[in-house]
């Protein structure tokens, strides 16, 4: 029931500590983007927390509404109700997921091909209206 809460508190400490290392190994430190991605990490787990509440005192069950690779997906896991906090945890999980495999890939970790080029895919994507690049502030 609660596994993908810890499944995210896993990801988010690894994103966090990839990120720490990627920015003091180029000399990126900055303790208002460090202290920025704790505070939005700590506001995901929250609210996982909260929509867990939710579930709870409404009873929501969203599983049967799922297509059947969602459904297939959170079975495997183990689970048997889902609710806006597995939901909310399943985004997160390909953010961090994501997140991680970006830190390692700029660190100069191997990472297959396919996920460097759904990397910088994903990068282009997040343009701001500015055009600048989005950046990472996860420390």
């Amino acid at each position: 029931m609660m596994r993908i809460l810890m499944i995210v508190v896993l990801l988010v400490i690894v994103d966090f500590f990839t990120g720490y290392v990627k920015a003091y190994l180029k000399c990126q430190l900055n303790s208002s983007v460090g202290l920025d991605g704790l505070i939005r990490k700590a506001m995901i787990l929250f609210s996982m927390l909260v929509f867990k509440l939710l579930d709870e005192m409404l009873g929501f069950n969203l599983l049967n509404l799922l297509p059947s690779e969602g459904m297939l997906f959170f079975c495997e896991m183990g689970v048997e109700n889902v609710g806006l906090m597995e939901i909310l945890g399943g985004g997160v999980v390909l953010q961090e997921g994501t997140s991680i495999l970006e830190n390692l890939h700029e660190l100069g970790v191997p990472i297959p091909t396919v996920l460097a080029r759904r990397i910088e895919r994903i990068k282009e994507v997040f343009l701001d209206e500015r055009g600048d690049k989005y950046e990472s502030t996860d420390g």
